[in-house]
């Protein structure tokens, strides 16, 4: 059976999430065992369909230089279906494939002993600018691939900042030719440059989003101020 993320809405029948999702609200949303997860798949209706995240995902709280760990955790979730009698791929142009509420195993890091969270963002950047694209969120997508950019160039040339990726050697430490190095620290600071650019359009963008809004805040005023004809 192929199974797609379905972001639910109208044509998701509330009857179909009722039996899964109560029993998940008995459980824990953090498992540690074999035995914990057992016990939470035993529960379940025998049809309900399971899905493995495809991100790590990151608790968006954590503070900085917090001791972390990788919580298994399971949840709800609404997927696509094929119908019985059609066995391709499901996609959202699909009107054979219908929503179904299912379980997602997934991964998510949290400050060590702490719970997990009920909202999460992807942790690498390119996966998080993903995530944040395809909610429209243009700032947030520009400051993850900001943030990327930044990984690459630490990985290739001489790090700048402590950070996680700086925690790796770099490439350039793995070369034994001085001009090789000097070429690779040069486009580690192209990619530098490039993250300094787009630090400035996304706040430029912000900017203009900022002046959008009061606009229209203040039309809105005005029309309400108005006497009626």
């Amino acid at each position: 059976m192929s199974l797609r993320h379905h972001g639910g809405g109208p044509d998701q029948e509330p009857d179909a999430i009722a039996p899964a999702a109560a029993k998940m609200a008995e459980f824990p949303r953090r498992f540690e065992t074999t035995g914990e997860l057992v016990a939470l798949m035993a529960a379940l209706p025998p049809d309900t369909p399971v899905s493995v995240a495809q991100t790590v995902h990151v608790d968006p709280d954590l503070e900085a230089g917090a001791e972390t760990v990788t919580a298994s955790i399971a949840k709800v979730v609404s997927l696509l279906e094929p119908a019985k009698s059609d066995h391709a791929e499901c996609s959202t142009q699909r009107p054979s494939c219908r929503p179904v509420t299912g379980v997602e195993l997934g991964a998510v890091i949290v400050a060590m002993g702490g719970p997990a969270p009920q909202e999460t963002y992807p942790y690498q950047p390119y996966e998080s600018a993903l995530d944040a694209l395809s909610m429209g969120d243009v700032i947030s997508t520009l400051a993850e691939h900001a943030r990327l950019l930044s990984w690459i160039a630490d990985l290739l040339g001489d790090p700048l900042q402590a950070d996680a990726v700086s925690s790796w050697k770099s490439v350039s430490e793995w070369v034994d030719s001085d001009d090789l190095r000097k070429q690779l620290d040069i486009e580690a600071r192209r990619l530098r440059y490039s993250c300094a650019r787009i630090a400035g359009i996304r706040e430029q963008i912000a900017a203009d989003e900022i002046k959008r809004l009061t606009r229209r805040a203040r039309r809105g005023e005005a029309d309400g101020n108005r006497d009626p004809q």
